[in-house]
């Protein structure tokens, strides 16, 4: 069943008087590790002026030549000048540094214009290790502190100030400076305190252990854990797909392997229980943590997999899509695809079933929704499409329904309504009309009906029919008392109200209102119509809030009389 949702709202304003009702109508026919740095100058203190110290280098830099003799001249035509622009990094150049450019937060823009020299800077570090890297971050460090530096008193320290000059791009601020060298501000804090301490080499790690992890078993972990799911794991056979480059041309490989998949109730944390039972037998073995065990059993045990918690799930399509979790492939999207060739097959044949049984006995369900924000709750007004069709009589005699039954007895004289642009139900003149006859009539005092616009039509009764969608997706939904038990237990604030075939609950406005008004000009170009009782009949329209109202007075004249407030009621209470 297919359930068809126009959807007026009625909320109100925080703002509102106790007076007054908030209405939106709505129509849905859908069916049921960065850091903050101050970038804004190119030194640790922005407020200091640039040194005025001279310097002292020799600009014509021929102090650093070094004479060629027809011998070295030979050895270096000899030796191929490397093109580093070759070297392969794992993430793309090009993308690596238009990531750097556009990132950069400085007023100065020290990157702009510099892609050329960002590349050849990127194409350095990707060649260099991580040793090397530090070591060239730190001799950089160790050069800039002593060039261009200025001390000033701070508190009870010093505070040094120096410049940063990146290799090939010159001149930059502190977080453009990190983020071209890979790494955070921090860390440059870090290696400015280790060349303070007169130290520019790279620390040695000491390829020491954790003192904790060195003391698991990893041996006994790993054997333990492939025979507990030997026992209570399955089998299920695999088509691995491998790719290999051989002589430029690339080739792919496929095989099968063996997956274990434990039962779904396994999860990570009864499996560190039952380890942990198994260890309280007496056995003298270091126990990992709950996170080590998971991390060092993923990685040792890749084939042995947990079961997805739905009982429908295919067992290699939970396995397709844990690869594919990461970035699936064209090769990946294509397996997957032969693998539910077949069941998609299934599917358009039950699809197609359904389909035959919902044309010879199937009914199409219609939902409309007043959500009401005084009270924060929502009205569904459920009807199949045998009781009556959509349209702007279904649409006042639902409002008139409300009206009499929640607005009333509320005590409510102010209205304000908000609708989508539907013309075929909210945004026509049958309905404005309605709301005038309502106005004259005496029922309100004044009636603010407003529409959204095209496209930007969300609104509170839309939370509504999402709970109401996801309600009746969970429940089989054979009868109409099925979808108006669902509709009911929707959401705490729902409630349903069931117009049942034969009920003459739908009025026919369509000719009382048209005798009783003129038509409405121009009513798709405007947005907000008002209507007050000291001006019986006239409507102010508006195309927008900060407009100019424009009035139309809608009352018909006969026989040189204006259509009275005692004919209003007459012919409207007689429905």
């Amino acid at each position: 069943m297919s359930s068809h949702q126009p959807s007026p709202t009625l909320p109100a304003s925080a703002d509102c008087p106790p007076q007054e009702a908030d209405v939106q109508l709505a129509q849905n026919t859908a069916g049921a590790d960065f850091v903050l740095n101050d970038a804004r100058s190119s030194e640790e203190e922005s407020e200091e002026p640039d040194s005025e110290e001279p310097d002292d280098s020799d600009d014509d830099g021929s102090a650093g030549e070094e004479d060629v003799t027809g011998e070295s001249a030979e050895c270096e035509a000899d030796v191929e000048e490397e093109d580093i622009s070759i070297n392969l990094l794992d993430v793309d150049l090009q993308q690596c540094v238009t990531n750097l450019i556009r990132d950069d937060a400085c007023e100065r823009r020290c990157l702009q214009g510099k892609a050329g020299e960002l590349e050849w800077l990127t194409c350095s570090l990707g060649q260099m290790s991580k040793v090397e890297k530090t070591t060239c971050i730190l001799t950089l460090l160790g050069v800039l502190m002593q060039t261009d530096t200025a001390e000033r008193r701070r508190g009870n320290g010093e505070r040094e100030k120096f410049h940063y000059y990146l290799p090939f791009v010159g001149r930059v601020c502190r977080p453009s400076f990190a983020r071209c060298l890979g790494v955070q501000p921090l860390t440059i804090q870090r290696y400015k305190k280790r060349v303070r301490d007169g130290n520019i080499a790279a620390q040695v790690h000491g390829n020491r252990l954790n003192k904790n992890a060195s003391k698991i078993d990893l041996v006994w972990l790993v054997k333990w854990f492939k025979e507990f799911a030997a026992e209570v794991g399955e089998v299920v056979l695999v088509r691995v797909r491998m790719q290999k480059t051989k002589d430029g041309m690339v080739k792919k490989y496929y095989s099968r392997e063996d997956y274990t998949l434990l039962p779904a109730t396994f999860t990570w944390e009864a499996l560190y229980d039952e380890m942990h039972k198994f260890v309280s037998l007496g056995l003298r073995v270091c126990e990992p943590a709950r996170s080590t065990f998971r991390k060092l059993l993923s990685v040792h045990c890749p084939n042995i997999k947990i079961r997805s918690a739905q009982s429908n799930a295919c067992d290699l399509c939970t396995i397709y899509q844990s690869r594919m979790r990461r970035g699936a492939s064209a090769e990946q999207v294509e397996e997957l695809g032969q693998h539910t060739e077949s069941a998609s097959r299934m599917r358009r044949e039950y699809k197609k079933d359904k389909a035959t049984v919902h044309a010879s006995g199937g009914s199409s369900m219609n939902v409309f929704g007043i959500f009401y924000e005084n009270e924060g709750a929502q009205t569904n007004y459920v009807y199949d499409e045998f009781v009556s069709g959509r349209g702007s009589d279904q649409i006042n005699s639902r409002l008139q329904h409300f009206i009499r039954t929640v607005l009333l007895p509320a005590g409510k004289k102010h209205l304000i309504g908000y609708a989508d642009n539907c013309s075929g139900q909210n945004k026509n003149n049958y309905v404005i009309k309605f709301f005038l006859a309502q106005v004259q009539m005496g029922v309100f005092e004044r009636i603010n009906y407003k529409f959204f616009v095209k496209g930007h039509t969300k609104n509170s009764c839309d939370r509504g029919f999402d709970h109401i969608r996801r309600h009746v997706g969970r429940y089989d939904c054979w009868k109409m008392d099925h979808i108006v038990s669902a509709v009911n237990e929707a959401a705490t604030s729902s409630s349903a109200v069931h117009i049942s075939r034969g009920n003459e609950f739908f009025k026919s406005y369509k000719p009382l209102v048209t005798e009783l008004y003129k038509k409405l000009v121009g009513v798709q170009q405007y947005q907000i119509f008002s209507m007050e009782a000291t001006k019986p009949g006239v409507v102010q329209c508006k195309k927008g809030p900060d407009d100019e109202p424009v009035e139309q007075d809608l009352r018909r004249k006969v026989d040189g009389v204006l259509t009275e407030s005692t004919k209003v009621e007459r012919m409207l209470t007689t429905l």
